[in-house]
């Protein structure tokens, strides 16, 4: 039994004989839908160019507010810092880790390793310094105390507040500065200038990440990499 089997003929178009593509126009059956996605589309771009809303100074201030008091309120806390130390044209990196009890501070100052340490200590009107060469020095002052052997220092009393985002309570500041969430951005105080370039989360509350510190020649760079509290 055979079987006929046909071949196909293939047929060459010419160049040029194909149809030109129409643009695709919309039949009058897809008009009404288009019609109703209009809208929806005219307010998509609307809300994805708007800008963000604009904070009034009032409820900046009461963010602030709030802010303060959760952060003034810790009596107990502890910071791990980097720090840059600059006088001058002279600098140098070390570590800062803070412990603060209510009035009860240990701080440890160190290069890396460990070496080159310095422990402060204080409260209740006394301070005491364990330098690294195993000497014990006190006074009643730790700013004073850590320049004569350090070859700078702060104010124990306003840079534990500082150091957490807040103003210190004993002075007013000779300005301040906040961002949309209530948080510190800038402070002159008692001749410090203070600037927070970052903040992070720790126990709920928004800590200062990155800070700067300025007076007269000095200038201290803290960047803090983890906070408990």
């Amino acid at each position: 039994m055979t079987r006929n089997c046909r071949t196909s003929s293939i047929v060459s178009i010419p160049d040029g004989a194909l149809p030109e593509p129409r643009p695709f126009l919309p039949t009058s059956r897809c008009m009404p839908a288009l019609r109703r996605l209009l809208p929806l589309l005219v307010i998509g771009l609307v809300t994805a160019c708007a800008a963000p809303p604009v904070i009034t100074s009032a409820a900046r201030d009461r963010l602030w507010q709030q802010h303060r008091a959760a952060v003034t309120k810790l009596g107990k806390w502890e910071a791990h810092d980097r720090i840059a130390v600059r006088i001058g044209n002279k600098g140098w990196t070390a570590n800062l880790n803070w412990r603060q009890a209510a009035n009860v501070y240990d701080a440890s100052v160190y290069g890396p390793f460990g070496s080159n340490r310095y422990e402060l200590r204080g409260g209740d009107g006394s301070v005491q310094l364990h330098t690294a060469d195993d000497r014990l020095l006190y006074a009643d002052n730790a700013e004073s105390l850590l320049r004569r052997n350090l070859g700078w220092g702060v104010p124990v009393a306003g840079f534990i507040y500082w150091i957490r985002g807040v103003p210190a309570p004993d002075s007013k500041p000779a300005s301040v500065a906040l961002d949309d969430h209530g948080r510190l951005t800038g402070l002159d105080q008692d001749g410090w200038q203070i600037r927070y370039e970052d903040y992070v989360r720790s126990g709920g509350l928004a800590l200062p990440g990155r800070i700067t510190l300025v007076r007269d020649d000095l200038h201290l760079k803290l960047v803090i990499h983890a906070w408990s509290v």
